[in-house]
């Protein structure tokens, strides 16, 4: 019998100390096993355990099946099915102080007054899990979101095409015309806002480039005004000749709006978050640097992009250890975590650092040093405003969209510029007005999600029977479906468009050289 304090319990038993029994293969199994093993009796106290589930990370397996505290529930039907049936499995949630939030599984069997437990550590597996089905939340809210974007395109094009048809309607009269430029002007802002948040979800995967960071930040802080909310004052600080660094632009952008998510997290009620790019030596961010253990150089040059808000900060404990596992597998669930982790990983992959200043209720400051380049390349001039007088024609256009304010703003200004205009709802429809009209068509302006005859086919149609047309589509869609009408380097107008964008496109197709 083997004795253990309070109780003595059976033991495995070995009939002769140099052969191979079942008794000695057995113990052998349990304590060889990769699998973590412990053996308990009805009240909970472990009886013995294998070298493996002494070692699972964070877990006290002396005391962990001691049907006390959070894990009562559990573990009562745990212990339940074992008496009634002689198996039973269970999974249950477990916080640890070294290893975080842990999801565990147990799986046990009855063999006489003992029960065998096998304990597994289902965590990454678990995540997993909730990743994939996110993904197929993602992908079935597919359809729904390029549908959405497509009719939001449709009716900013409509409101913009109208604004600009009314401010020319009403100049001279100071309230009308006002208006109409404020609505046009708003128009503008929410196209350009969509176009931005398209160019952000699309933007694939890339690899180490020269980007410079301040107009990084400045480009993409539409977008984290949108992710900061109602509530939170967005403040950009760009240092004037911010230098620029080596990174993937793609992560930048997305560990920006990671890191804006934890500021609004911090602010339930609301506060400040101010973005700051600025070019410092390692000696002007010493403790910084040196904090971060990333002084590999002397007097090295950095761009630093720090995110401060002005949240409920972290204590003491928090802030020490906010880095710490992160190079492991192991992920916090914590928004706060994955958005820090992500900072650390973009910021070692490009040869920075980071730090964190925190304080209870002082807010919170992340700072990234990026080694800089050398010989920054300059920032482009900004582009010439726009000429007033918009290139005309006497063409004959066939417009062919499904949505009738916008076909009608689009012909409406075309018909201003000089051309003559036919429009369709459908690619049938309009070769039955080319038909009526005995009109020669010389450009097709034709939406992709025109229903009936595609505008290939009634290309093919004209010409079959005389007209030299060329073809410009117009696409309120994300770049997927557009990619899937296989319709790469073909003209195309990204609705929402302005009617300025639809003169000088409109004007370059005729002009092109191939029909």
């Amino acid at each position: 019998m083997e004795h253990v304090p309070g109780r003595t319990v059976p033991r495995m038993r070995d009939d002769s100390a140099g052969s191979w029994s079942e008794g000695r293969i057995h113990r052998l199994i349990f304590e060889h096993s990769s699998e973590a093993l412990a053996v308990i009796d009805d009240d909970g106290r472990l009886v013995m355990a294998n070298p493996a589930a002494r070692a699972l990370p964070g877990i006290d397996v002396e005391r962990f099946f001691v049907w006390a505290g959070a894990r009562d529930a559990e573990l009562a039907s745990l212990r339940a099915q074992l008496r009634v049936g002689g198996r039973g499995a269970v999974t249950l949630r477990v916080h640890t102080a070294t290893a975080g939030d842990r999801v565990v599984s147990l799986e046990g069997r009855a063999h006489g007054p003992y029960y065998v437990i096998a304990i597994r550590d289902v965590t990454e597996r678990r995540q997993l899990d909730e990743e994939v089905q996110q993904l197929r939340k993602l992908q079935d809210g597919s359809e729904l979101t390029a549908s959405v974007v497509h009719d939001f395109n449709n009716v900013l094009t409509t409101i913009l095409f109208g604004a600009s048809l009314l401010a020319d309607d009403v100049t001279g009269l100071d309230r009308p015309s006002q208006l109409a430029l404020d609505i046009r002007e708003s128009a503008e802002r929410a196209a350009g806002l969509v176009r931005r948040v398209l160019s952000f979800i699309r933007r694939p995967a890339s690899k180490p480039e020269r980007v410079n960071v301040g107009t990084a930040v400045a480009e993409i802080g539409p977008i984290l005004e949108l992710v900061g909310g109602k509530g939170i004052a967005l403040t950009l600080e760009i240092e004037p000749e911010v230098a620029d660094c080596l990174v993937e632009r793609d992560q930048l952008d997305r560990v920006l709006v990671a890191l804006a998510r934890n500021a609004r997290e911090a602010m339930p009620h609301g506060g400040r978050l101010t973005v700051a790019a600025a070019n410092v030596r390692d000696s002007d961010a010493h403790g910084d640097v040196a904090s971060a253990a990333a002084r590999d150089h002397s007097s090295k040059a950095y761009v630093s992009l720090t995110m401060t808000d002005t949240g409920r900060g972290m204590a003491a404990e928090v802030r020490e250890s906010v880095f710490a596992g992160i190079d492991s597998s192991r992920r916090s669930n914590q928004v706060e975590g994955q958005g820090l982790a992500s900072a650390y990983r973009f910021a070692r992959r490009s040869g920075g650092c980071i730090a964190v200043r925190s304080a209870p209720e002082q807010g919170t400051t992340v700072a990234i040093y990026l080694p800089s380049l050398s010989g920054r390349v300059p920032t482009p001039a900004p582009a010439p405003p726009e000429p007033a007088d918009l290139p005309r024609g006497s063409e004959t256009i066939l417009v062919i969209d499904p949505d009738d304010p916008v076909r009608g703003a689009v012909a409406a200004v075309l018909r201003d510029l000089g051309y003559s205009v036919l429009d369709a709802s459908s690619g049938e429809a309009a070769l039955q007005a080319v038909e009526k009209a005995e009109a020669r068509v010389r450009l097709v302006l034709a939406d992709l999600l025109s229903p009936g005859l595609h505008g290939v086919t009634v290309l093919e149609r004209l010409r079959e029977r005389g007209h030299s047309p060329r073809l410009l589509w117009m696409s309120g869609d994300t770049d997927r479906a557009i990619a899937a009408q296989d319709l790469v380097d073909q003209p195309l107008l990204r609705k929402a468009f302005t009617p300025h964008e639809l003169a000088h496109r409109v004007r370059d197709v005729l002009d092109s050289a191939h029909p």
